[in-house]
């Protein structure tokens, strides 16, 4: 062999060898950005969970708290000794992810602090209604203690939430980013070590063993690029113009339980959950239609039936002539982040249930005093029609009977003001006097705007009869005595 001939053979071997490490290198670099990215959004999501918790458990006890010091049952306390157990764990969760999570690093102790801070407030209120009865307990309340912890943790979740969604947003976008670099790499390393192959060919087609050679480096480089796409946290598929399936990963394998053999074709849709499947296929052709990338969230139904939250997307594949080929895109599992929202909406159904059959009068009201909410008692107590029937309606037309005092309360409570009455007369629509003891305050949204009105109303009207009768009996003593003819 002359000595150019090897130099070339040299040159074309080690420009092989160096494509191939780029390869690897970079392959190796985007499973390690892909992981990383899983990692990251896999903790943003966990501490958005933690926070939305930690926040409806406050909620939960605050509530038991109110129920008892209104009451003094302490059958009102289960909810609040639950909601506090489950505070301390999630105070726990919340130092923990201080210490991982670098998109808000420092609120979250202040936060644990706050949240430390209204247990204790709690505690104190119902440790005095217990010893000291309602009035001491209401002292602490009416000092606005308990409301400016709440506003502090509220504003402290917010401004965590929203680092947290900030960060998950721009990690969505360096995953997207690494994706396609990883694509374009993938294909210009694969095309690069083609050209070179096919010239080492073209040149010592003749000798066996340096054809040979190139084989076993291109069946090295075929393992290699396997291996990555099997350890990939995703599966991968490709398909024909048509949509028909021509390539899957052991990724989508794993979550799909079917084979390429049995995924070949049309077998692909098999592994869709049937009522998922007409939804699929509007969305596909709409984004072919539109040009655009397939982006949707829907179920896998594997052969033995378990089911698996799946995050689909796909992109176009066109040629140098830019005429398309075929479709290639990833899934992603995504089920225990689907059972985290379904349980968190399970928990607001709780949640609503327990605000509409609480046992205590409250409605609340926004800015234009039209109802939001209101527990069934409140209903009964002020002879209501039905709780739907009210809903949406202005507060005024609910009650046209509304003294005008009441209105001016209300006003001012819109403005920030928090008011109460041990006792006023309210006549209902049936005419009925009828005694209560309320509070109106308002409440914040999530900017710290006040978003409306709260009233909580306690029917006293017992007490009312029973100071009636106190009096009468008084005054029947007094007269006795006033007749009788000894002193």
């Amino acid at each position: 062999m002359k000595r150019w001939q090897l130099w070339q053979m040299n040159v074309g071997f080690g420009a092989v060898f160096l494509l191939l490490v780029v390869n690897a290198i970079a392959s190796y670099r985007d499973v390690l950005g892909y992981a990383a990215a899983e990692r990251e959004v896999t903790q943003s999501y966990q501490t958005l969970l933690t926070l939305e918790q930690t926040l409806s458990t406050l909620k939960d006890a605050e509530t038991g708290q109110r129920g008892y010091l209104l009451t003094g049952n302490e059958d009102y306390l289960e909810p609040y000794y639950s909601a506090i157990a489950e505070l301390n764990q999630l105070r726990q969760r919340l130092q923990q992810v201080s210490q991982v999570n670098f998109a808000a690093p420092r609120p979250l102790p202040t936060l644990t602090a706050a949240i430390a801070a209204k247990q204790a407030e709690l505690a104190e209120t119902i440790a005095l209604r217990r010893t000291q009865g309602l009035a001491a307990a209401l002292r602490v309340v009416e000092s606005d203690r308990g409301k400016r912890l709440m506003d502090q943790i509220r504003q402290q979740i917010a401004t965590i939430q929203a680092q947290e969604s900030q960060q998950l947003q721009q990690t969505q976008q360096n995953t997207d980013r690494t994706f396609n670099q990883a694509l374009l790499t993938l294909n210009l390393v694969i095309g690069a070590s083609f050209v070179v192959i096919s010239s080492l060919a073209a040149l010592y087609h003749r000798n066996e063993h340096q054809r040979r050679q190139i084989e076993t480096q291109l069946r090295e480089s075929q393992q290699q690029y396997q291996s990555l796409v099997a350890a990939a946290p995703v599966g991968i598929f490709r398909t024909n113009v048509l949509g028909q399936c021509v390539y899957v990963s052991e990724g989508w394998s794993r979550i799909s339980g079917l084979g390429l053999s049995q995924a070949r074709g049309e077998g692909w849709r098999q592994a869709l959950h049937p009522d998922d499947r007409e939804r699929i296929a509007t969305e596909w052709n709409a984004a072919v239609q539109e040009n655009r990338p397939f982006q949707l969230e829907y179920r896998f139904q594997a052969v033995d039936g378990t089911i698996h939250w799946v995050y689909g997307q796909s992109v176009a594949e066109r040629d140098e002539m830019e005429q398309l080929t075929g479709y290639v895109g990833t899934i992603t599992d995504i089920s225990d982040r689907k059972a985290a929202e379904f349980k968190l909406q399970e928990r607001e159904n709780l949640l609503d249930l327990l605000i509409q059959f609480a046992p205590v009068n409250i409605i609340m009201c926004d800015q234009a005093m039209h109802h939001l909410l209101l527990t069934q008692q409140a209903v009964q107590q002020y002879h209501l029609e039905s709780i739907p029937a009210v809903l949406g309606r202005s507060h005024y037309e609910v009650f046209p009977t509304l003294p005008d005092d009441w209105k001016r309360v209300h006003q001012r409570c819109l403005a920030g003001a928090v008011e109460r009455r041990e006792e006023d007369s309210f006549i209902n629509a049936n005419g009925v006097e009828q005694w209560f003891c309320w509070e109106v305050r308002p409440w914040y949204t999530a900017t710290q705007a006040i978003g409306g009105i709260i009233i909580f109303s306690e029917d006293i009207a017992i007490r009312k009869q029973a100071e009636t009768q106190l009096r009468q009996s008084e005054e029947r003593l007094r007269r006795v005595l006033q007749e009788m003819p000894v002193m």
